[in-house]
């Protein structure tokens, strides 16, 4: 029965200069029952995977925003499969606006976004249905943006460290997804939240960040 579950294999959240901020990775099942190791079994693993993605989002990051026609029409294309199938396709490389931006990496299918300070990814494997990492990829964002008020500096995250495992925690159980509705996620953690430390410099950040969400 595991094998018709959707699973993934990481979330990852790096800085924007490529240092780990947070990192949770899961065995696949096949990969398990096949050869008994991980691909991510090894801190040095993890860590040579991690200077790999991080190269290749930051230089597609920072490529020119001009496309030709035919990556607009692919970019098209996979914007129309996450919003209306949730079949296989092959994967390409394309914008997918809020939702993040999708990459084949070592075989692999990455879901990730840029935002202030961080770039956020999920990891599934190579079969794995792109609308379910997307959207796994939004529950992960938005939950944290409702428990850190949106206040995503890396100084944040690394203060709330505890909570972005708290929420992975409701998410995912051993590489399997169980909820990816940001509300229900928000909910369970946000008990766990402490607005102690806050202080009126993050209060007037977050403020900002809010109102220019909706400019």
């Amino acid at each position: 029965m595991w094998d018709y579950l959707h699973r993934i294999e990481g979330i990852v959240v790096l800085d924007n200069e490529g240092k780990r901020v947070f990192a949770k990775y899961w065995t696949p099942h096949f990969e398990a029952r096949a050869t008994g190791k991980s691909s991510f079994a090894t801190s040095p693993q993890q860590t040579s995977f991690e200077k790999s993605l991080y190269s290749k989002t930051a230089t597609k990051r920072s490529a020119p925003a001009e496309k030709a026609p035919e990556a607009e029409s692919k970019a098209s294309e996979l914007k129309t499969l996450i919003s209306l199938t949730r079949g296989s396709e092959k994967k390409e490389s394309s914008s997918l606006n809020e939702a993040g931006d999708i990459i084949l990496m070592e075989s692999r299918t990455v879901l990730f976004r840029f935002e202030e300070e961080a770039y956020f990814y999920v990891i599934g494997g190579p079969e794995e249905n792109e609308v379910v990492l997307s959207q796994v990829l939004s529950c992960f964002f938005d939950t944290l943006c409702q428990l850190l008020k949106h206040n995503l500096e890396k100084k944040v995250l690394l203060e709330n460290y505890e909570l972005m495992i708290l929420a992975v925690d409701e998410m995912i159980d051993d590489g399997i997804i169980l909820e990816i509705n940001p509300q229900s996620v928000f909910t369970e953690v946000s008990p766990h939240a402490s607005t102690d430390h806050d202080s009126p410099l993050t209060a007037l950040h977050s403020m900002a960040k809010i109102v220019k969400q909706n400019l």
